[in-house]
């Protein structure tokens, strides 16, 4: 029994110290405040990694197998970011990272860095830590996010990222120091709201899309959604299976408190690594990061 105790508390323990910081929902009020209090970088449309100094991790704490290549001189330190290669290119980027056929296309990723966890002072003195270490470690496939003051109107720099085909914004408190969940010292903000649900059942189609998955009811929590738009010619002909995550926007809710155009959006990154969901503890303030 002991032994068994000290397993289950090492494994509880290991889990535990890969929480991570996740992003609140975009708050233009409290920003609109005091906007020198913030930095923005924009959110890349890619798979969330965190590099514990000595393994690459998906956000759900699954590994990965990176060639060797492209961990060469990775830091002995925690890094968190995103592994991204350009704008819409989100399928190409999980199908790299899955299939082991293609290991030497990790060229064509870099690790984009906007944490340095566990470090200590504020964002640009954590992010600098890592600075200081590149300048003297060679590691092409490490990126820094640029961090920038908050400026120019909230509107007008999430409108020209999006005129450029990109997914939306992050503004950081810039005197926050490291911590790890979900508060409004780190905020997403898009021209849409997201959120996760799991497949429960296809609807079969008609017209054009007979023989083909027309919509599927999706779980959110306690809310049962049907959702029938945003899916391509693939994903109708070859659904994932029942029990998948995956993202969702929508714009708002109705009156009764559900969302409003619930549209497809993709497959969760890490659920392609990991068949483990839970919905307990969600909140209706909860999204995908």
């Amino acid at each position: 029994m002991l032994k068994i105790f000290f397993c289950l508390y090492f494994v509880f323990g290991f889990l535990a110290g890969r929480e991570l910081l996740l992003l609140a929902p975009c708050d233009e009020a409290l920003i609109a405040q005091n906007p020198h209090q913030y930095l923005w970088s924009e959110k890349l449309d890619g798979v969330r990694a965190y590099w514990d100094g000595k393994a690459l991790y998906t956000r759900s704490g699954k590994k990965l197998n990176p060639p060797a290549f492209f961990t060469q001189n990775f830091p002995p330190f925690a890094i968190d970011g995103e592994l991204w290669s350009k704008r819409g290119d989100f399928e190409n980027i999980v199908s790299i990272i899955k299939n082991k056929n293609r290991s030497m296309e990790w060229k064509n990723l870099r690790f984009h860095i906007f944490e340095v966890p566990h470090q200590q002072g504020d964002l640009i003195q954590r992010l600098s830590v890592l600075q200081d270490y590149l300048a003297n470690h060679y590691a092409p496939f490490i990126s820094i996010i640029p961090h920038s003051p908050l400026i120019s109107p909230l509107a007008s720099i999430l409108k020209q990222i999006i005129q450029e085909n990109g997914e939306g914004i992050v503004i950081r408190d810039k005197s926050a120091p490291y911590y790890t969940g979900r508060n409004k010292q780190a905020m997403k903000c898009k021209t849409y709201q997201d959120r996760e649900c799991k497949i429960t059942r296809f609807i079969q189609g008609k017209g054009k899309f007979e023989g083909m998955v027309g919509s599927f009811l999706c779980q959110d929590g306690e809310k049962i959604i049907k959702i029938g738009s945003g899916m391509d010619e693939n994903f109708r002909k070859n659904p994932p299976s029942i029990g998948t995550i995956i993202t969702y926007k929508f714009f708002g809710h109705t009156n009764k408190g559900n969302p409003r155009f619930p549209t497809f959006l993709r497959i969760r990154s890490d659920s392609d690594f990991s068949t483990h969901f839970s919905n307990k503890g969600k909140n209706e303030n909860q999204t995908n990061d």
